[in-house]
């Protein structure tokens, strides 16, 4: 080797050169984590024999103002009647429960409080959808604990639980809203639940388009009855 400063031996060229290797190495694990993809409406559950959900299963949806709920309900609309609709016709048992602006902390909570008794059925699958609250809030929170807790609950009751991600904006991209998917990401591979993103649906007007539309919601509702099936 002809070495361009003599003083330097080949030793030296040697650890420089591992040197460069190691922060190359390091540099591009953090450009991998902060670019982890998204899943998109096609990402694979877990190894399986066939669908999550067949004819005679029950299965549950719990979160936020999203979920929704029956006519006459506290929080009527959103995912519940068109998931509903076509569980029944699917002649699978289907349970729900939206409460307007949760957060994952709060949800998590309501496992050791006892206010989520109607987990006990024994579900086939629990799709949790929360996290669109939880990117608004201007102080970053560690969700892992809680996102661990919520997800062990159900599932040591037998339940495959899916993790529906918080649909994409379309104009203003909340504040917390990649570092809330990093950490779904860790959870999902740490604990074992599927990750299922909606994409983009079709939201409502206003200056924060959060909510879907009519249309959106039977969208969502479709895309993941479909995955789930």
């Amino acid at each position: 080797m002809r070495l361009r400063n003599p003083s330097m031996s080949v030793a030296d060229v040697v650890t420089i050169a591992l040197s460069a290797v190691g922060v190359s190495l390091i540099a591009y694990q953090a450009f991998r984590a902060k670019a982890a993809p998204e899943p998109s409406t096609s990402i694979a559950p877990p190894p399986t024999t066939g669908p999550l959900l067949v004819s005679g299963d029950t299965w549950a949806l719990y979160g936020d103002s999203l979920v929704g709920g029956p006519a006459g309900s506290p929080n009527p609309g959103g995912l519940t009647p068109p998931l509903q609709k076509l569980s029944d016709s699917a002649s699978i048992g289907f349970h729900s429960q939206g409460i307007k602006s949760t957060t994952i902390q709060q949800w998590a909570r309501k496992t050791t409080s006892g206010e989520l008794t109607a987990a006990d059925t024994a579900y086939t699958v629990v799709a949790i959808n929360l996290g669109s609250n939880d990117t608004w809030m201007t102080q970053g929170i560690d969700e892992r604990e809680a996102i661990r807790t919520l997800v062990t609950f159900f599932a040591q009751k037998g339940a495959t639980v899916v993790w529906i991600i918080p649909p994409t904006l379309v104009d203003t991209e909340s504040p917390r809203r990649e570092d809330l998917l990093q950490q779904l990401h860790e959870m999902s591979d740490q604990v074992g639940f599927v990750l299922w993103s909606p994409g983009h649906i079709d939201l409502e007007t206003g200056p924060r388009r959060v909510h879907p539309t009519a249309e959106g919601y039977r969208q969502m509702a479709s895309n993941l009855f479909a995955f789930l099936t």
